[in-house]
C-alpha cells in the first residue's frame, strides 16, 4: 500500500478542482460532482481514472495534468 496523500489540504470535491499529490503528479476533477470536507494531507488511491480521497463518500473521475 502506497502513502499516496494530497499535498497540504483537501476542501472537497468540485468540477476543475485541481489536486496536488506529494507524489509531485497534479489531477484535476472534470465531472460535476460537489461535496465538501475539510482535511489535511488526506490519503489518496486512483485506480482506472478514478481518485478516492479518504472520508470522501465516493471516488470521482479525474485526469493527469501534470
Amino acid at each position: 500500500m502506497s502513502d499516496l496523500r494530497v499535498k497540504g489540504s483537501f476542501g472537497g470535491w468540485a468540477r476543475d478542482r485541481v489536486i496536488e499529490l506529494n507524489d509531485g503528479s497534479v489531477w484535476r476533477q472534470p465531472e460535476d460532482h460537489y461535496e465538501w470536507r475539510f482535511s489535511h494531507k488526506p490519503l489518496v488511491e486512483i485506480e482506472n481514472g478514478q481518485m478516492t480521497v479518504k472520508g470522501m463518500k465516493r471516488a470521482v473521475k479525474v485526469e493527469r495534468i501534470k
